[in-house]
């Protein structure tokens, strides 16, 4: 779902002829066409960083939640 989200394309499609001379992998040089593709790589890194610190403040707040019905009985 994240890769799909960050606009990442599965590993496993078939590219056709045509796509390979087609859009930004012809328009662009090495530099560009890298700039591309470590931006890519960062929003994953950064979707994925922001789900990791969602999931441990659900946590800690569950956590808090619980403890605290445990003092007030």
């Amino acid at each position: 779902v994240l890769l799909a989200e960050t606009s990442q394309a599965l590993f496993d499609l078939a590219a056709e002829e045509s796509e390979l001379v087609s859009g930004f992998n012809v328009e662009y040089r090495r530099e560009g066409f890298a700039l591309i593709v470590l931006a890519e790589y960062v929003t994953i890194l950064f979707v994925r960083m922001l789900s990791v610190i969602d999931e441990y403040h659900k946590r800690e707040m569950i956590n808090f939640q619980i403890i605290g019905k445990y003092l007030m009985v």
